[in-house]
Formats: structure tokens, sequence, C-alpha cells
């Protein structure tokens, strides 16, 4: 009793939280046509990739766009080293013989003669003997510079991958609407081709029982003499085909509903219940001249030529001047010598200008232009290629239309036809007027027409679901 009140409080709180709860495996799940497509696009696999890329392009195309504004970044560094010693005087000779030059310079009136050599002597003589080396410590150095970068002109690089990047998602939204419509399309070809199957398997079983009446009847004639053994044996042989007719639409339809359940998203041993499809009504399809702009797939054909074209734009950057200005500032604490601190809380700021200009670079740049030029000429020939065949595929959709309409009346017909074959067969073979043969063949005739016209019928709705796909009208 515990465990059903889980299992209650559960489904409820998975109904509010928005996520459907799926029948149990021995529970039947009714569904009509339209409830499928909307859980198809919620669920469906294929889609929810799309989607995936579709997000993954939007952050990038966002990346890019920060490539626009400066860059600020702080860079702290905290050192202690345990390095210290003294320098000798001689090693550092350049320093003191810079300060006798320049006292030499301020002062040549001190000098002892007229050569100063005595004077200079003894100041290096003075040097050596106050400090004869130079003592230095490292100890604990702290670093922290704040830098702000900013490109000025960048050869037009940051607008060309920016302006890519939004084409990027707008082919991958593109990308989604394209799977949705293929969902969609395969939607209703499971769907039908399901329906299908468990109307074959009505006519299977409908053939199966009027066998097995007619093998009362053939059996009674045989008691009676009027008939032999054989005619019993051609029927156990129809009837044998019959059963196995039913095995095989049992089959299809259960594999039917299994590959509408992988694109709906619901488990594959669901128990599916449909409705029927309506059939469509062709003299309400208008065909006019084709217009391809409606599909997705223009769209995105238009997008990849003139990422393309941008694309030429973004290799012709890499070989013109880039522009780039820096400022920032710094603090520096640390360093003794001498027993005092070089560094003693020094703050600084700097300014930084860079100016690249590419001079020569072997033909690298012209080589990579003309081959960007030569993919953006052939995208451009691709996508006219393309436009041509998306008009040919919706001048093929209406014309399979047109045909699958028509199919269905001359199917009904035919099935009119027969059945009413086999109804007269029936009544003569009854009255001994006519062979069991003819009879079967009449119920043969019957079954293949009772086939047809059910084949013919979900076979239009289909073809009006990829006319409407050609013509980009299924999310439009």
């Amino acid at each position: 009793m515990m465990e059903r009140r889980l299992l209650l409080v559960l489904q409820f709180i998975l109904l509010l939280s928005g996520n459907p709860v799926y029948a149990g495996q021995d529970e039947v799940l009714k569904l009509s046509i339209e409830e499928c497509v909307d859980m198809a696009l919620r669920e469906n696999k294929e889609i929810k990739s799309a989607k995936s890329v579709m997000e993954q392009a939007s952050h990038s195309m966002k990346a890019l766009k920060a490539n626009y504004f400066p860059r600020v970044s702080l860079n702290v560094t905290d050192m202690w080293g345990s390095l210290n010693g003294s320098v000798p005087v001689n090693m550092a000779g350049p320093i003191s013989q810079y300060l006798v030059n320049r006292i030499n310079q301020l002062a040549p009136w001190v000098a002892a003669d007229e050569t100063g050599a005595w004077y200079l002597s003894t100041i290096e003589d003075r040097i050596q003997t106050l400090n004869p080396d130079i003592d230095y410590r490292v100890g604990n150095i702290i670093s922290a510079n704040l830098i702000l970068e900013q490109p000025v002109y960048m050869g037009g690089r940051i607008q060309a991958a920016y302006q890519m990047g939004q084409l990027g998602s707008t082919m991958s939204r593109l990308g989604v609407e394209i799977s949705e419509n293929e969902i969609i399309y395969k939607t209703y070809e499971t769907y039908a081709l399901a329906i299908k199957a468990r109307e074959m398997n009505v006519v299977a079983e409908k053939y199966d029982s009027l066998l097995v009446s007619v093998r009362g009847s053939v059996e009674s004639a045989v008691a009676h003499g009027m008939a032999s053994q054989a005619d019993l044996m051609k029927v156990d042989s129809e009837l044998g085909k019959s059963k196995l007719q039913i095995n095989k639409a049992e089959n299809g339809y259960r594999l039917a509903c299994m590959g509408l359940c992988q694109i709906i998203g619901l488990p594959l041993t669901s128990e599916l219940d449909l409705d029927t499809l309506e059939m469509v009504d062709v003299s309400d399809v208008v065909y006019a001249s084709s217009d391809i702009s409606y599909r997705s797939e223009y769209d995105l054909l238009q997008a990849k030529t003139e990422l393309a074209e941008w694309n030429v734009k973004l290799e012709k950057a890499d070989f013109l001047p880039q522009i780039g200005v820096s400022v920032g500032g710094g603090y520096l604490n640390g360093l003794q010598m001498m027993g005092n601190r070089i560094f003693d809380n020094n703050w600084h700021a700097m300014a930084l200008v860079n100016v690249k200009v590419p001079i020569f670079h072997g033909m690298e740049g012209y080589h990579k232009v003309a081959a960007a030029q030569a993919a953006y000429e052939q995208s451009a020939y691709e996508r006219d290629n393309f436009f041509e065949m998306m008009e040919l595929e919706i001048q093929n959709a209406y014309n399979e239309l047109s045909e699958a309409s028509i199919e269905v009346g001359v199917y009904e017909k035919v099935f009119a036809s027969a059945e009413e074959s086999y109804r007269i067969a029936r009544v003569r073979y009854d009255k001994g007027m006519e062979t069991l043969t003819d009879l079967l063949t009449a119920q043969v005739e019957w079954q293949n027409a009772y086939a047809s016209m059910i084949d013919a019928r979900h076979s239009l709705v289909v073809k009006e679901i990829a006319w409407l796909k050609a013509n980009g009208r299924l999310k439009k």
C-alpha cells in the first residue's frame, strides 16, 4: 500500500514539473498524429542534438563579439628568494668608472695636477677601501601589473570573424528547422505505416475468416461426395498462406509502432492505440509557381555562400596592417643592495602602441586569398545547383501527390469491383454453378484489391506531407 502511494506521489510530481508521464508497459497509450508530432518535436534525440549545436554556435558568436571590447588583465607576483651575496668591485668596473668620470666632469678643479691622475686614483682607492664588495639580497619581491589592451584595427579580422559567427549561429538555427521538418515527415510516414500495417492485419483476418467459411462448405461437400479431398487441400493451403499474412501484418504493425516510439521519445515496448488518418482532398492543393524561398534549405544555402564570402575577407586580414594599443600601471617592491631597497613601493604607468605592417610573405597571402575566393565561387555554384534541384523536387512532389490521389480513386473502384465479383462467385459456388478454384481466385483478387486500396490511401497522406515539406510549409 505504501509503495502504491509513493508511486502516485512521484507521478503527481512529474506531472507538475511538466515532464511527460508515459503509460506503463502493460497499458495502452492512445495517440493521434498531432500528439505524435508534438511529442517528436519535444522529445526526439535528433532535434535535441541540433538544438545543442545551435546553442554552441550562439555562445561561439557571443565569444567572437567580445573581441570588439578591451581586454583587462591583472598580473600579481609575490616571489621570495634566499639568494644573497656580494659582487666584487672589480666586477663592477664599468659602474665605478662611470662614477669617477662623472665626478671628474663635475669637479675638475680639485685635481692635484693638470692631468688629474692623482685625484682619480685616490677616488678609486677610497671606494675600494670603504666598501670593497657590493652586497645584495633578493628576499621578498612583489610585482603587480594592471594592463588594458584594445585592438584598433586588425585588418578587418574581428569584423569578419564576428560576421562569420553570426552566420554560423543562423545556420545552426536553420539546421534545427530542417531537422524538425524531417522529423515531422518521418512521424507522418511511420504513423501511416503503422496504420496501414494494422489495417492490413484486418484484411488478412477477414480473408482468413472467408477461407474458414469456405472450408466448412468444402468439408461438408466432401462428406456428401460432392467435392474431392483435393479441393479441401486447396483451401487448407490458402488458409496456411492466410495465417502467414496475418503473422507478417502483426510483425509489421509491431515494428512500425516501435519505430514511431523511437521518433517520439517513448520506450520501444510501449503499447500504442493509433487513430486513423484523414485523407487529403487534392482538389484543395493548388500548384502555383514553385517558391523555394519558403524552405529553410534556401536560407541555409544563402548563409553558407555568404560565410564563404566573409572567409575571403578574413584571409585578407592577415596580410593587412594591424594596430593595437595598451595602457596600464604597475607596482614593484623588493630587492636589496648594499643595505638599501632598490624598489621601495614603486608605482609606475606605461603605454604601448603596436603597429604591424606585413611586407613580404613569399606570396602566401595572395594564394590564401585566391583559395578562399575559389571556395566562395564553388559555394555559389553549389547554391544555384541546389536551388534548381529544390524546384525539381517541388514539381516531383506535386506530381506524386496528384498521382496518389488518382490511385486512391482507381483502387477504390477496383476494390468495389473485386468485392462484387467475390459476392457473385460465392453465390454461384454455393449453387454449384462455379468451381472452388474460381471462388478462391475471386477471394485472392478481393484481398489484393483491398490491400492496394489501403496502401493508396495511406500513401496519399504521406505524399501530401512530402509536398508540404518540399514547399517549406510544414513549419511556416
